[in-house]
C-alpha cells in the first residue's frame, strides 16, 4: 500500500522539452511532475549526464529503460 501511495503522490522527472537519441540528459531539461511512476527526484542525480537511447517527446516520462 505505501508503494502504491509513493506512486500516487510522489513525483518523476519528465522531459521539458523533446530530446533526441544519443542527446546527454541535462538538468535544465527536466521537471518533476505526479504520479511517481518514474524516475523520482532523489534519483536523478545518477541520470544527469547520461545518454538517451531513444527520441522522447516534451512532457514525456523518464524511465531507467530510456537511458544507455
Amino acid at each position: 500500500k505505501t508503494l502504491s501511495l509513493k506512486k500516487l503522490f510522489g513525483k518523476s522527472a519528465f522531459i521539458q522539452n523533446g530530446v533526441k537519441k544519443n542527446q546527454t540528459l541535462k538538468r535544465n531539461n527536466i521537471i518533476f511532475k505526479k504520479p511517481g511512476a518514474g524516475i523520482i527526484e532523489a534519483q536523478i542525480k545518477k541520470f544527469i549526464g547520461k545518454k538517451i537511447n531513444k527520441n522522447l517527446k516534451s512532457h514525456s516520462m523518464l524511465r531507467k529503460k530510456d537511458f544507455n
